[in-house]
């Protein structure tokens, strides 16, 4: 007959230990993985900010488009200076801020937008504005934008947001027509001196 002793004694030499191991390695990685995409929305969100900062006070304008809603997102304060319409929360903004643009030009504007839905590339386009400016010599004349615009493309290739910033150029402009102007004088008055001198020699 085994004593009690001699009976735990055999259970406790013979008893095999049995547990369970959890592999930390993938939740590691999980963890890791969360980390890394939120540092990565930190640095996103950072560097919104700053392109915000350094829009707010940029005399270029810009914004951006969405599609295919074509609803406004984003735009500066110096978007709505050169529309010369009055601020407003983009949530407000509906097709009506092309108002500020001259009408005639508006087909400069969506011929742009259709080469950038087709062909994915960059375009230059140069417009006039609604509102006058009051240049140099006193006069009013109108104004003229210069506008670069961007496509951003999604995972399909498709463009999802078009981003353009606008340059006012009225004042070159107005120089131009100045210097076209004085041009045509010199050249008027070449030829009228030519005929003077031709009706003399006669």
């Amino acid at each position: 007959m085994v004593s009690l002793f001699e009976y735990f004694h055999v259970v406790k030499t013979n008893a095999v230990t049995a547990g369970c191991t959890t592999d930390i390695d993938a939740q590691k990685r999980v963890e890791n993985d969360a980390l890394q995409a939120l540092q990565a929305l930190e640095r996103a969100s950072a560097s919104e900010q700053r392109f915000v900062r350094f829009t707010a006070s940029s005399p270029v304008a810009v914004h951006i488009i969405e599609l295919p809603s074509r609803a406004i997102s984003f735009c500066n304060s110096a978007w709505f200076e050169m529309l010369g319409i009055a601020p407003v929360p983009v949530s407000q903004l509906d097709s009506s801020w092309t108002d500020g643009i001259l009408e005639q030009d508006l087909p400069t504007i969506r011929d742009s937008l259709h080469r950038i839905l087709t062909t994915h590339e960059p375009q230059t386009i140069q417009f006039r504005f609604r509102r006058m400016f009051l240049s140099g010599d006193g006069h009013r004349y109108q104004s003229w934008g210069s506008s670069i615009s961007h496509p951003e493309l999604d995972e399909h290739g498709a463009v999802k947001a078009i981003m353009t910033t606008t340059t006012d150029i009225s004042h070159l402009k107005w120089a131009e027509d100045v210097q076209r102007s004085r041009v045509e004088e010199a050249l008027e008055a070449k030829r009228q001196n030519e005929v003077f001198i031709d009706m003399t020699s006669q």
